[in-house]
């Protein structure tokens, strides 16, 4: 795998809904993390794996519906 293949892959995020958009599936860098969403502080997500302590883990509710449709 080539740097700039690599580097596109790195970039890319891959948002799975789960069961009443409380649980969701973030994967980059080949590191995979359950986040469940925090509907007290506006509906931001809120990291609950610290091995994604690299990754910027606040989405917007919307933002994610959009990505899945």
């Amino acid at each position: 795998m080539s740097t700039s293949e690599r580097s596109r892959k790195n970039a890319h995020w891959q948002l799975e809904l789960g069961d009443g958009l409380n649980q969701v599936l973030v994967e980059r860098n080949e590191v995979r993390a359950l986040l469940i969403v925090d509907h007290h502080i506006g509906g931001l997500i809120k990291r609950r794996c610290s091995s994604l302590s690299a990754v910027d883990t606040r989405f917007r509710i919307a933002e994610m519906r959009k990505s899945s449709a």
